[in-house]
């Protein structure tokens, strides 16, 4: 019995408190000042512009950067004259018995693959 009389003084106490809490959430909102849709819609301006301003920069300055470490060599394979072809002919094991045997060369450029038949 003493049990249960613990229990429900915890929820009415827990309960109190989450009640104390809203009203003073609500008289602390009371006195904040709230600007007006004039200072508002100029500090939202000035927070975009400034956001817009800064991402431009850091654009800016990613691009100069990663083209000069690009001319200079940072980035392998960032140079376009260094080009690699790789070529695999493949057979057809069933084919190889029989008259004529068709076969296909795959050749791979810079991350495009190509089948061509002979």
């Amino acid at each position: 019995m003493a049990d249960k009389e613990k229990k429900s003084n915890k929820f009415a106490l827990i309960g109190k408190k989450i009640a104390k809490f809203f009203i003073e959430l609500k008289a602390e909102l009371k006195k904040v000042v709230w600007p007006d849709r004039k200072k508002l819609t100029q500090s939202t301006i000035t927070v975009v512009m400034i956001c817009l301003f800064a991402a431009i920069f850091i654009f800016s300055v990613d691009k100069i950067l990663s083209g000069f470490l690009g001319a200079v060599g940072f980035f392998p394979g960032s140079s376009a004259t260094s080009t690699t072809t790789s070529s695999i002919v493949l057979s057809n094991p069933a084919a190889s018995g029989s008259t004529s045997s068709s076969s296909g060369v795959v050749s791979s450029m810079a991350g495009s693959s190509t089948v061509s038949a002979k």
